[in-house]
């Protein structure tokens, strides 16, 4: 499995697991303004190497060695 595959995968594993602990969270007591906004930055960062690494194996070649 390409190195690019894995890094794609563990960031959209990563991303189910935020959501599946902060609907957890949200049940036992509602988040406040402060944790909605770091939930909300942190889910858009995980987006964020999803699509780099989309955009890094569609542009780069891969070497030989990978």
């Amino acid at each position: 499995m390409e190195m690019v595959t894995v890094h794609k995968l563990f960031s959209l594993g990563m991303i189910v697991y935020l959501v599946m602990a902060i609907l957890s969270i949200n049940k036992t007591a509602p988040l406040g303004q402060a944790e909605l906004i770091v939930c909300i930055v942190t889910g858009l960062l995980l987006l964020g190497a999803v699509i780099t690494g989309g955009w890094l194996s569609a542009v780069k070649t891969m070497p030989a060695v990978v």
